[in-house]
């Protein structure tokens, strides 16, 4: 999930534009009849050296249950999906050209892109800036985050090799997971997820010391996992915790409401940043749910919609209901790479198309209005899927405005065939 607080004015950008022959030389030159020609030994201007490039980040944490029709034109909380975590690490150089690009003329802005990711020129090149250490005040463990091939991930234990199979006499809906480096594991990686070499990733709702074994969502078989690591933040949803006998427990929020958050940077030896501490970040103090409009937008298809789309809290009248965050965030990222399942955010093949959207509480409005026309830059590069995430959050603004810390509470839904 991309956020981002910090935008520029009303801008439309198309790159690679055709010039018509038939236009008139543009090398036309304007001279003063009175002005005398410049002296015949004048050595042209030496040209200024181009600004130094600049970067910004993003540092989100947030709390996320998945959304589903409700089969009458709206969504509900997925059956027996339970919570997940969901972070974004991100710094990257600022100015990366891109294939169309809209932001609205109001603060904060809204601002949608589309990459073309055939083009080296357009493929935005993760910055290895340092590593962030988040503290939570509810008692979530979250291993330092650092940059691991080409993204920044959260990774407690990992290992070489490793074995799942169905914890028996089968029927539990749980496997056991033992691996190399089994002594990282832990009751911190409840909640985690275990990631493979492959990317495939599987919810961590248990862990027994006796072998010791981690405990996994659903009847798994697999002979051999490879590479594999506990990962937090990954957005994948935990039903439910379990021990080894199959007794379940509540899905373990992964940001408890009223949390805050404390995110450290410490940078490393070619960062573009000094080192900061945000404290305090509030996450949000209440389970919020969406309006009916909201509702019925998701409902119906962002993508398709046929002219502004307003995505926000259920009021009741008043802001009390939306909880203290300090607003609300939408992001939406597309692909044009046809999923395979509900919840797959498959690699872009060419077109990759992302939105963020966001508002500063203001009385009763805890919502956001997207525009057609910011939709419209998705839907140039005909995306197969898109991952909407609507959040009430709080945040704070670091390294003179250029890294947002961002934390919260919120749903995601996945839109396409």
């Amino acid at each position: 999930m991309k956020v981002g607080l910090i935008g520029t004015a009303l801008a439309v950008v198309l790159l690679g534009a055709c010039k018509s022959e038939d236009q008139p030389d543009a090398r036309m030159v304007v001279m003063f009849p009175d002005s005398p020609p410049p002296p015949a030994d004048a050595r042209p201007a030496t040209p200024d050296a181009p600004p130094p490039a600049t970067f910004s980040g993003t540092i989100s944490i947030q709390d996320v249950q998945i959304l589903v029709s409700n089969g009458a034109g709206g969504v509900i909380v997925a059956p027996n999906s339970g919570h997940g975590g969901n972070i974004t690490v991100s710094f990257t150089q600022d100015g990366t050209p891109v294939e169309a690009s809209m932001s609205t003329a109001v603060f904060p802005p809204c601002n949608a892109v589309l990459r073309d990711i055939t083009k080296p020129a357009q493929v935005v090149t993760q910055s290895n800036e340092g590593t962030v250490a988040f503290t939570i005040s509810g008692g979530t463990v979250i291993p330092t985050c650092s940059l691991q091939a080409g993204a920044y991930r959260c990774i407690g234990a990992a290992g070489s090799a490793g074995m799942i199979a169905p914890t028996p006499p089968g029927g539990l809906g749980i496997s056991s997971f033992t691996g190399t480096a089994v002594a990282a594991f832990g009751a911190n990686d409840v909640g985690r997820a275990l990631v493979f070499g492959s990317g495939t990733a599987i919810p961590i709702v248990g862990f027994d010391a006796t072998a010791p074994t981690l405990i996994l969502q659903g009847e798994v078989t697999v002979a051999a996992t490879g590479s594999w690591s506990t990962v937090a933040g990954t957005g994948l949803p935990v039903a439910f915790t379990s021990n080894l006998a199959g007794t379940k427990g509540a899905s373990p929020d992964f940001l408890k409401l009223g949390d805050t958050v404390t995110a450290a940077f410490t940078p490393g030896a070619s960062s573009h940043f000094t080192a900061f501490t945000a404290t305090g970040v509030v996450s949000n103090d209440v389970a919020w749910v969406l309006d009916t409009a909201s509702q019925t937008a998701l409902g119906s298809g962002i993508l398709g919609a046929t002219g502004a789309v307003r995505l926000g809290c259920k009021t009741d009248g008043g802001g009390a209901a939306c909880g203290n965050g300090l607003g609300t965030i939408v992001a939406i990222d597309t692909t044009d790479t046809m999923p395979t399942g509900a919840t797959d955010f498959p690699a872009p093949t060419k077109f990759a198309g992302s939105l963020t959207c966001a508002t500063l509480d203001s009385g009763t409005q805890q919502y956001v209005e997207i525009a057609k026309s910011l939709i419209d830059v998705l839907n140039m590069g005909s995306p197969k899927r898109a991952r909407i995430s609507i959040f009430r959050s709080g945040f704070s603004p670091q390294a003179a405005g250029k890294v947002n810390v961002v934390a919260g509470r919120g749903y995601v839904k996945f839109e396409g065939p």
